[in-house]
């Protein structure tokens, strides 16, 4: 449900500087591209874990492991989307924007 979301911001974003550019950095962003993996794995452990629960019915204590580790990646995922939007949000805003910019240019150089 948040990746339509989240493409709809790319798109703004893309509108309001007019620039390829600012929405190539945000693609760019640690932030953005983990959220993507994150998704795509918790997308994949679901699936999996239909089967791989079926198979460990027999064994709790696998069971209470693999729904631990699932529970683990899915509060990964989260806080990584609470912080990809507060990353949009510092796109949404020219000043911060800039700062931002600002602050990678610097990091970069040393």
């Amino acid at each position: 449900m948040t990746y339509p979301l989240l493409l709809q911001a790319i798109q703004r974003i893309d509108e309001q500087y007019r620039s390829s550019r600012i929405t190539k950095m945000l693609k760019e962003e640690k932030v953005f591209r983990l959220f993507q993996w994150l998704v795509t794995i918790s997308i994949a452990f679901a699936f999996i874990s239909i089967f791989i629960l079926q198979l460990l019915d027999d064994c709790p204590t696998l069971t209470i492991v693999w729904v631990t580790i699932h529970t683990l990646l899915t509060w990964l995922l989260l806080v990584t989307t609470i912080l990809l939007v507060y990353t949009i949000m510092t796109y949404y805003n020219p000043d911060e924007l800039l700062d931002r910019i600002n602050n990678l240019r610097s990091h970069r150089r040393s």
